[in-house]
């Protein structure tokens, strides 16, 4: 009950027949910090005659918060989680919300595996970790990873001395490396005089003047793409016949562009992924 020999909580006095402890289950018990709850276990003894003794109560006991699991964090900018990285070299990550209100937190470790929970890229250590405060902190380890490696970071909180739980564990959802930019494929299509051979870089000559039919496709097997942008120009990189426009398409819009007699006309792409490796 809520105060000395009140009953309400487990709705009366439970029989326990000779034992002389046991536990009471099913309770929805409040944290007493959050609402200044305490509770009080009470029992009497019953002899053979049917009498009873006085009721004795316990000391006040207050309920603390469970442990919370925090939330792990791949990447280095806090609290905002990478779903890739570029770095071959290194990992970095961040944490918070790791609670234990009852014993507290004295320590973290901290491992990278290959699935959630696991250790075998990087043992559990607490070598790398910078705690900010108790629930938060960050971590780094330098390693060589390929292009294609999965990684997941896990955290363990360790409690204070007798917890009923000695570690609190949690993972991240995983980030991948992507080293490899997209790749970019284009061809102007229409009636040409001559079309030389992509690989030679050499000039194709068009007979027509009022329309190109300039198309692409762009693909990344890892992160994805991200954005593309495509500009005109009467030289490499240059925009000044069609300004660089961001594009979720395959071609250019239709009439976008016209040429005249003896024009040069240079097309530029870019596709991004979504690590921010881009392929002109």
């Amino acid at each position: 009950g809520k105060f000395p020999g009140d009953a309400s909580v487990s709705k009366g006095f439970l029989d326990y027949g000779a034992a002389v402890s046991g536990y009471i289950r099913d309770l929805n018990l409040n944290v007493t910090a959050e609402t200044g709850d305490l509770y009080f276990v009470s029992v009497q003894a019953e002899n053979g005659a049917g009498s009873f003794s006085d009721v004795v109560s316990s000391k006040p006991i207050h309920v603390y918060g469970a442990n919370t699991p925090g939330t792990v964090f791949d990447g280095r900018k806090a609290e905002e989680d990478a779903d890739f990285q570029q770095d071959t070299t290194s990992v970095g990550i961040t944490f918070s919300g790791f609670e234990s209100p009852a014993c507290g937190i004295r320590s973290y470790e901290w491992a990278l595996g290959s699935e959630p929970g696991w250790s075998d890229i990087l043992p559990f250590s607490s070598v790398g970790i910078v705690m900010l405060n108790e629930s938060h902190g960050q971590a780094q380890a330098h390693l060589h990873l390929d292009h294609g490696t999965q990684l997941y970071a896990s955290i363990r909180a360790h409690t204070g001395h007798g917890c009923h739980e000695d570690m609190i564990h949690s993972s991240s959802d995983g980030s991948m490396v992507d080293i490899k930019p997209p790749v970019l494929n284009a061809e102007i299509l229409g009636i040409f005089k001559f079309k030389a051979d992509h690989d030679t870089m050499k000039a194709l000559y068009q007979v027509e003047y009022d329309e190109i039919a300039f198309q692409w496709n762009a693909t990344d097997d890892n992160s994805g793409i991200a954005n593309m942008t495509w500009m005109a120009g009467s030289l490499p990189f240059t925009d000044d016949i069609h300004l660089s426009t961001a594009t979720l398409d395959s071609q250019i819009p239709f009439l976008s562009i016209s040429m005249h007699d003896g024009e040069t006309l240079i097309f530029t792409l870019e596709a991004v992924d979504l690590v921010g490796r881009a392929h002109v």
